[in-house]
């Protein structure tokens, strides 16, 4: 019934007309809006963001990891198969490159097989390059890093560091169980050792 878009809703002309896409809970979905009527959303080609998922060869290892790293719990699981933590924004999943093999009789596959994206168990013993960051942020640098520190996690984790290229990006690094780089960054107020 009239108005404009408000909280999770985003504006977008179309046709001459103010349309708006916002979440739909009851129906757990997208849905565009006119002035508050249903609009058939395939008119319309958009992508949004779902979630990073990590192809993980330890599934519990890794779940144990990023409950300690988030300090919260999964939020979502489907068996032993894929995980998902929802951290203020980031969903981040981890999906077990191990389970589909192990467990034939679980998972329905349809539609034409391409080993590059579906040969999980080589892409769990692939060697990871780190070509992808999570990149995180704190408010306190310096407490996160003494809690990632207490906390014993992951590895390779590197002291508070600083690059300045115009202005000063503080950081530090340290890798997942899958070798995947991890950085958070924050506000810092210490001194940086040269």
């Amino acid at each position: 019934p009239g108005g404009s878009p408000a909280g999770n809703e985003t504006a977008h002309p179309a046709n001459g007309r103010m349309v708006f896409l916002k979440y739909d809970r009851l129906l757990s979905n997208l849905m565009w809006y006119d002035l508050g009527n249903k609009i058939n959303k395939e008119a319309f080609t958009m992508i949004t963001y779902s979630s990073i998922y990590l192809i993980a060869k330890d599934f519990e290892k890794s779940i144990l990891f990023y409950r300690a790293l988030f300090g919260k719990d999964v939020h979502a699981q489907n068996k032993t198969r894929f995980a998902v933590f929802d951290t203020s924004g980031l969903t981040l999943s981890i999906m077990n490159g191990r389970f589909d093999t192990a467990h034939p009789d679980e998972v329905i596959t349809k539609g034409e097989r391409c080993a590059l994206y579906d040969d999980m168990v080589s892409i769990t013993e692939s060697a990871n390059c780190g070509k992808v960051v999570i990149n995180l942020n704190s408010d306190d640098l310096q407490a996160e890093y003494e809690r990632i520190k207490s906390l014993q996690i992951g590895s390779n984790l590197t002291k508070i560091r600083c690059i300045n290229a115009g202005n000063p990006y503080y950081y530090f690094c340290l890798k997942d169980p899958d070798d995947n780089t991890i950085e958070i960054t924050g506000s810092y107020h210490g001194k940086i050792d040269e």
